[in-house]
């Protein structure tokens, strides 16, 4: 018996957002159904809007550079209990310019060359890497976790970021 020619297939990202129900967001009007950031509190934090439990998945703008979205599909398959589609709204950030906006409020699209690569690459690794934020409106809490630097989010540290949900 001879074996077959083993055929490697793209995955794209549709596929990978899919995998665990994962909406791929592409306008700040969707991003302000969560937080308000117009409403801070008096430590500057925005006012949760949503009464859901939110991941909000911040990763590269290319594509060939994601991560994120494959080690959070990786932590899933290890069904924590605390994550459930029914319970926790999962949504997919990987657009540069909306990234920006969450961070920077006061950025505008003449505010970088958002079409150059080398600035893409730089703001990336500089001023939007790639991370995770966790709405916990039961606790009133926005928790942050941007990438450390020289360091990736892995699978071993996704139990300590994914506990906020608790």
């Amino acid at each position: 018996m001879s074996k077959g020619k083993q055929i490697k297939t793209e995955v794209t990202l549709e596929q990978l957002l899919a995998k665990n129900n994962v909406v791929h967001i592409k306008d700040f009007s969707e991003i302000e159904k969560l937080i308000d950031f117009h409403n801070l509190d008096k430590d500057k934090t925005p006012t949760i809007v949503t009464k859901r439990k939110t991941i909000l998945i911040f990763d590269n703008s290319t594509f060939n550079e994601t991560y994120l979205i494959d080690v959070f599909n990786e932590f899933m398959e290890t069904q924590p209990p605390y994550i459930t589609k029914e319970d926790v709204d999962i949504m997919y950030i990987d657009d540069l310019f909306l990234r920006m906006q969450i961070f920077v409020p006061s950025v505008t699209k003449d505010s970088f060359d958002f079409e150059n690569s080398v600035v893409i690459k730089e703001l990336e690794m500089s001023a939007v890497k790639p991370g995770f934020i966790i709405i916990n409106p039961e606790r009133n809490q926005i928790t942050s976790f941007p990438e450390p630097d020289f360091i990736s989010i892995n699978i071993e540290n996704m139990n300590k970021i994914m506990s906020w949900l608790k």
